[in-house]
């Protein structure tokens, strides 16, 4: 059977090329990516995890769909999307034929995915309702949800089987999570409540509540698997235990500082996890009531726990990260790290290369955008989140706001002044002027708005104003345009006068055009234009937002931002959509949408080459073009903004190719070696890494390749200095493409079924076997590979492959086999597992 969307990817690794940037980046960050999205940084926020029955794998509920991790390498193997909202809760079917995983989400579904394959085999929704937990009975027949619309709660069931609905039952008061008891026969649900709620014990067959327990509000609730104990925890930080057949209450497990998120039994029923808001795990011995350990570690809240099968690893989550720990001694086993908390405001370079993103938690962080990988973290002296962030022009400044402001080098990590927040102003506007002297902000009150202005160097506030909702500096910084609620106000900053109020009604933003003649501005989901000498408004309006906001508001144009040529316009709506537009005509170029959570920012380089996205969600997204500002015809083929090894493998693909094409950089009419050499010449003038999402690695060019590109660059031997360094570049290619020494590698994916790739690398040339063997040392297959040259034999194109077959054809069992290869003198043996 093949395991659940298990994807791995090699990585080419070049060592020692000063020339060559190439390094890329986690292949998750493009899993499940919505339409036109080209990478996802960030993993989004956690709310729930459970360990497969067999224990192999890890399932992780997120604000962006469920992660599956494997829990030997604790590496991601699949992200299942298919929710439009947050991922509540999920549970595996403890049936292992059933191989059935649900999740429960904000989006009002409950849906049932197959374990092996990851594919969606149904959707079951609930009209208008929240699911916020989800469990199956122990004996795998049926599956129930606990759904909340408003203050209404539902409890619905439903046969694991034909995945029809059995029974519903309705609570007139919050309903929070719920369990089966071991025989299958009873179901707990847990109630919350401003000081205290009942729990109910209802018969699963009939619907009807056989018992009702006061309780002071059940956040979780877990039976043991020997069907003696019930256990809870409570809102007000309690952990309680009750008898599972009487339901009388037997004693209370001391307290966490906090509320209890999570209880768990290990399979046993002898030992109970309780995870609070606290940060801490207390692991209790139910059957004495004793306290065994405190597991210490995470630094937030503690939402989740899960035990794996054999009892010997815990799991636990918080909403940014995974800790497994040893259930015997309570030492940290592994990490997993990478989620992240909501993102409430983001910004980019100049040069579209480097992005910030802040976040719900007060800090933030910084991505290389070509490479999609985080180069560190900036922590603010504080919890409040980060509201709004904006790069000086020249890259060397960041402006990090969350109703104070800190001005930081993001390259030295230095804080190089800051401004404390005073009061309860929110900051929700921030940017620097063109010429880099000042930084403007807006903090708002409920009830107000004011614009500060500060000296960028010293950090000295040097003018202040009624506020707006959005500013945007003139081209020359001598103007301020404010998006306000009576229009666009325009403020002439050495007279601290307003000279002009552009429109008459709620602006929620503003954009200065490059040349300065022209103001865009947001209104309801409709963008307008003003001539800024004049007043006049603008025939043209651009009204191709057209989506609802989810918070059941009208939705409006919170964003708007120019390319530096002024031909192309970017405007986001609270609806969740970004459009860039051609300013002349009018006409929108693109449309992109797809967080599962509300859109919080969005921005756009001004080189127009970097389009990204932050959600609530806790992700920022990354977004491709079908109409790049930059010329055709340069050295940058395929127009990602970087000069590397994919340009260089699309040119030699067009060889010979006459007329249009991106791939004739030198306009001469014909693609040949003459282009293929300038491309390479120009490695290293961007030092940036390859487009991840058009990254396939078996169109990455072989070392025979570069032997010929080079062969028929020589023969060229054009003299002029670009050409030359073109072949030189093309030389320290080919040298990094030759392996110093010939390896077998680990196959992929591992274990397997039914069929594998067994990557290596050669030295040199040879004649190239591969053998494979059973655990008694019989010779299962017999591949013959046939005479090699040097190289790397790494991609799914160029690796060994076996199809889990022997010599007649016939599937062979699972169990563990040894490959062995023989290249020349060289001889190497490794183990893999195939598993049915």
């Amino acid at each position: 059977m093949k395991k659940i969307l298990f994807s791995i990817v090699l990585t080419f690794i070049f060592v020692s090329t000063f020339f060559l940037p190439i390094t890329f980046a986690q292949d998750y960050q493009t899993w499940g990516l919505p339409d036109g999205a080209k990478a996802r940084l960030g993993k989004g926020w956690i709310s729930d995890i459970a360990y497969s029955p067999d224990g192999t794998r890890l399932a992780v509920a997120s604000s962006i769909g469920i992660w599956i991790y494997d829990t030997e390498t604790f590496t991601e193997i699949a992200l299942l999307t298919g929710h439009t909202g947050y991922v509540n809760a999920l549970v595996y079917s403890p049936d292992p034929d059933r191989k059935i995983l649900i999740s429960g989400g904000a989006d009002s579904t409950v849906r049932v995915w197959n374990t092996d394959t990851g594919e969606l085999l149904r959707t079951l929704e609930e009209p208008n309702d929240s699911v916020i937990d989800v469990a199956f009975s122990p004996d795998g027949k049926i599956f129930g949800g606990v759904m909340e619309e408003g203050y209404d709660h539902t409890l619905q069931l439903w046969d694991a089987h034909t995945l029809q609905p059995l029974l519903s039952f309705q609570f007139d008061r919050t309903a929070t999570c719920l369990a089966f008891s071991s025989d299958s026969k009873r179901i707990a649900v847990g109630r919350e409540g401003f000081t205290w709620a009942d729990m109910y014990i209802l018969d699963v067959s009939t619907g009807e509540i056989v018992r009702t327990i006061p309780s002071s509000g059940v956040r979780s609730i877990a039976f043991s698997s020997d069907g003696i104990t019930l256990a809870t925890g409570s809102q007000f930080s309690r952990v309680e235990l009750w008898g599972a057949r009487t339901f009388k209450h037997w004693q209370t497990l001391g307290s966490h500082h906090n509320g209890v998120n999570a209880v768990a039994f290990l399979p046993d029923g002898e030992i109970l996890a309780s995870a609070g808001n606290d940060n801490l795990i207390q692991l209790w011995n139910t059957f004495i009531g004793e306290n065994l350990r405190t597991l210490e570690g995470h630094t937030e809240p503690v939402l989740s726990v899960s035990f794996n099968p054999n009892g010997n690893t815990l799991a636990s989550a918080s909403r940014t990260e995974i800790i497994f720990w040893d259930v015997d001694t309570g030492e940290q086993q592994q990490i997993i790290t990478g989620h992240t908390h909501s993102v409430h405001s983001i910004a980019l370079s100049n040069d579209g290369v480097t992005l910030a993103s802040g976040y719900s938690d007060g800090t933030v962080q910084l991505w290389d955008v070509n490479r999609q990988a985080k180069q560190q973290l900036t922590t603010v002296d504080s919890e409040t989140p980060i509201t709004g962030l904006s790069f000086s022009p020249d890259g060397t400044m960041l402006a990090i706001g969350n109703g104070g402001i800190y001005m930081w080098n993001p390259t030295s990590k230095e804080q190089l002044w800051g401004f404390k927040r005073h009061g309860p102003a929110d900051l929700t506007s921030i940017t620097f002027s063109p010429d880099g002297t000042t930084l403007a902000i807006i903090l708002a009150t409920i009830v107000s708005s004011v614009i500060l202005l500060f000296d960028v160097e010293t950090g000295e506030r040097t003018q202040q104003y009624d506020g707006g909702h959005d500013i945007s500096f003139s081209p020359d910084s001598q103007f301020l345009a404010v998006a306000s609620p009576g229009g666009i106000n325009i403020l002439h900053l050495r007279t601290k006068r307003k000279i002009r109020t552009l429109g008459g009604g709620r602006m929620y933003s503003a954009a200065y055009a490059p040349d300065g003649n022209t103001i865009a501005g947001g209104v309801r989901n409709v963008v307008f234009f003003w001539n800024v000498r004049s007043g006049e408004i603008l025939e043209k309006k651009l009204t191709g937002h057209v989506g609802e906001d989810p918070r059941g508001q009208e939705p409006y144009v919170h964003t708007v931002a120019y390319s530096s040529n002024g031909k192309t316009l970017m405007s986001a709506s609270t609806d969740g959509s970004i459009c860039l537009w051609d300013v002349d005509t009018g006409e929108r170029k693109d449309i992109f949408m797809g967080h599962t959570g509300r859109l919080v920012d969005a921005a756009y380089s001004p080189n127009g080459k970097t389009l990204a996205s932050g959600s609530d969600d806790g992700t920022v997204l990354l977004w491709k073009f079908t109409h790049p500002e930059s010329p055709q015809h340069s050295v940058d083929v395929n127009g990602d903004g970087v000069v590397n090894i994919l340009d260089l493998t699309l040119v030699a693909s067009n060889f010979g190719k006459q007329g249009e094409n991106a791939s004739d950089v030198n306009g001469d009419g014909v693609v040949n070696i003459l282009d293929l050499t300038l491309v390479a010449a120009a490695f290293g003038d961007t030092a940036a890494a390859p487009e991840i999402s058009s990254l396939n690695l078996e169109n990455m060019p072989t070392r025979a390749d570069v032997a010929t590109w080079l062969q028929h660059a020589r023969q060229v031997n054009l003299p002029n200095p670009a050409f030359q360094r073109g072949i030189l570049i093309l030389e320290q290619l080919l040298a990094t493409l030759t392996p110093q020494e010939t390896i077998l590698l680990a196959n992929y994916p591992n274990p397997f079924n039914p069929e594998t790739w067994i990557p290596y690398q050669l030295a040199k040339s040879a004649d190239v076997s591969l053998t494979i063997y059973d655990i008694q040392g019989r010779v299962a297959r017999d591949l013959d590979l046939g005479h090699q040259r040097a190289g790397m034999y790494h991609s799914p194109a160029r690796a060994a492959y076996w199809d889990g077959k022997n010599a007649v054809g016939e599937p062979v069992a699972s169990g563990v086999y040894f490959y062995t290869l023989k290249a020349g003198d060289f001889n190497a043996t490794r183990k893999m597992l195939i598993r049915k």
